[in-house]
């Protein structure tokens, strides 16, 4: 079994199209880069996905917009939708409060725990983006949030701008 690394993601392809992703810590913007190239090193396949919390001891809104790609992926490509266990009562909410218990299966146990425990689980690559690229990201994780309940423009609005004057400045650095 592998070995728990804290802000740390892992992942491991099992037989039947499936892919496992394990949260270990936060899941915040930092790891949403992680998340991020897992899902395009196995979006190919149009797996389904399986997101064990186990470890999650919390999720900031980018990691989630993150999450809500991934989940429309899957359903426009699977007609199903990613399974997430072992999830704690705090991060259920954050889950809950942002709309993604309509595009996720959230599950309190883990049916798959003792398939999975001899399964070897690869850590994700930790890519460094350029603050571009950052930028780019956090945005389009937030507009994921629109996209899933319109409640979240309100949400977001503030943090959207902001984002986007930073993008601003960023390309103006560029030019």
């Amino acid at each position: 079994m592998s070995s728990i690394h804290p802000e740390a993601l892992e992942y491991a392809r099992i037989p039947e199209g499936i892919v496992v992703i394990r949260v270990n810590g936060k899941g915040n913007h930092q790891n949403s880069v992680c998340l991020r190239r897992i899902f395009e090193l196995t979006r190919a396949d149009n797996p389904r996905y399986i997101i064990d919390l186990d470890h999650c001891v919390t999720m900031d809104s980018t990691f989630m917009g993150t999450m809500a790609s991934i989940a429309l992926h899957q359903k426009s490509t699977t007609a199903s939708l990613p399974i997430v266990t072992n999830i704690k009562d705090h991060v259920r909410r954050l889950l809950e409060t942002l709309g993604l218990k309509y595009l996720l299966d959230m599950r309190a146990g883990d049916p798959m725990r003792e398939q999975l425990a001899q399964t070897p689980f690869q850590p994700a690559e930790t890519p460094e983006p350029s603050k571009l690229d950052r930028i780019v990201m956090m945005i389009e994780a937030h507009e994921r949030l629109l996209d899933v309940d319109s409640e979240n423009e309100i949400k977001f609005e503030g943090v959207l701008k902001s984002l986007r004057d930073s993008l601003q400045r960023e390309q103006g650095k560029n030019d």
